[in-house]
């Protein structure tokens, strides 16, 4: 893309006349002039996720969730939190992209490839937590 705009606006520079495409050298130029970009390996969200994440969507849980903690008078060790992650059985590459720092996901991709193991804990306020649970493709 670099080298499209370089070639578009007239820019005749040394560092972006490689095959095509802007150099290492140029990139890492480029990347010690912006030390608040970094190059990383996006984290893998399907697009299903993308689009169910929605401004109206999380109003509605976060309405239901407040009007539960109020209709009920939890405890902090009644009150679990939920984290949840997916390793995939099948090794693919990921190809690296330029962006913020801190920032995890970058874009959208499919998640469809291969078994996936999701892997579950649940902690409280006073720091009781329940074993790991591993939940495994069902076997047909």
């Amino acid at each position: 893309m670099v080298f499209d705009l370089a070639i578009k606006n007239g820019l005749a520079h040394p560092l972006l006349l490689q095959q095509g495409r802007a150099s290492w050298k140029w990139l890492r130029k480029f990347m010690c002039r912006h030390p608040r970009l970094m190059l990383l390996k996006p984290q893998v969200t399907s697009a299903a996720r993308v689009k169910g994440l929605t401004k109206i969507n999380f109003a509605k849980y976060f309405a239901i969730f407040e009007s539960m903690l109020g209709a009920i008078i939890f405890s902090s060790h009644c009150l679990l939190n939920y984290e949840e992650t997916g390793l995939n059985i099948v090794q693919h590459k990921v190809c690296e992209v330029i962006s913020h720092k801190g920032k995890r996901r970058i874009s959208p991709s499919s998640t469809e490839r291969g078994s996936l193991v999701t892997i579950v804990i649940c902690m409280n306020a006073t720091v009781t937590q329940i074993p790991p649970l591993m939940v495994f493709l069902r076997a047909t």
